[in-house]
C-alpha cells in the first residue's frame, strides 16, 4: 500500500484541525503546517518547518515551506492537503487532492490541481471528513512527477 500523508494547514485553528485529525484512519501520516512556529501544537503531529528559500521557487514568501514538504514525503507517497493561506500554493502543486475555501480556489483555478472548495473553512474540514472517510483520495500522477523533479533539482 502507498504511504498516505495529509498536509493540514495550521491556520485551520485548533477546533478545526481536530475534526480533521478525527477522520484519519491509522493509515495516515498527518503532517502540519504551522502558521506559528512557536506555537502549542500536539506532539504526536509532525511540523514541517521551512529553513530555507529554494532557488527554484516563484513564491513570494520569504521561506518557501515547498522543499521542507517535498523533503518529508516518501516516495509515491499519496499526498492529501487542507490548505487556507494563498502563501501555501506551492504545498497544492505538490498535493494529489487539495481541499480549500472557495477565495483559494478562485485565485488557484488556472493550476490545473484538482481542487475541492466550499465557502467557509468549517465547510472545507467537513468536505474533506467525508472525502478521507470514503476513501476517495485519487492519485495525481503530475504530482507525484513535481515531486520527483523537485527531489532532483534540489
Amino acid at each position: 500500500m502507498r504511504p498516505r500523508i495529509a498536509l493540514l494547514d495550521g491556520a485551520l485553528g485548533d477546533s478545526l484541525l481536530a475534526r480533521c485529525l478525527s477522520a484519519m484512519s491509522p493509515e495516515w501520516s498527518i503532517a502540519l503546517l504551522p502558521e506559528d512556529t512557536g506555537a502549542d501544537y500536539p506532539q504526536y503531529l509532525s511540523l514541517i518547518i521551512p529553513h530555507s528559500k529554494s532557488q527554484t521557487c516563484n513564491c513570494p514568501t520569504y521561506c518557501c515551506i515547498r522543499d521542507a514538504v517535498v523533503a518529508h514525503l516518501p516516495d509515491r507517497a499519496l499526498v492529501v492537503s487542507v490548505l487556507v493561506r494563498p502563501s501555501l500554493l506551492c504545498v497544492a502543486e505538490c498535493s494529489d487532492m487539495v481541499f480549500v475555501p472557495d477565495v483559494l480556489a478562485q485565485q488557484w483555478k488556472t493550476k490545473s490541481i484538482p481542487l475541492i472548495h466550499a465557502p467557509t473553512n468549517e465547510l472545507v474540514c467537513k468536505r474533506f471528513c467525508a472525502t478521507v472517510m470514503r476513501g476517495m483520495i485519487t492519485t495525481r500522477h503530475r504530482a507525484q512527477l513535481y515531486r520527483r523533479h523537485l527531489a532532483e533539482v534540489e
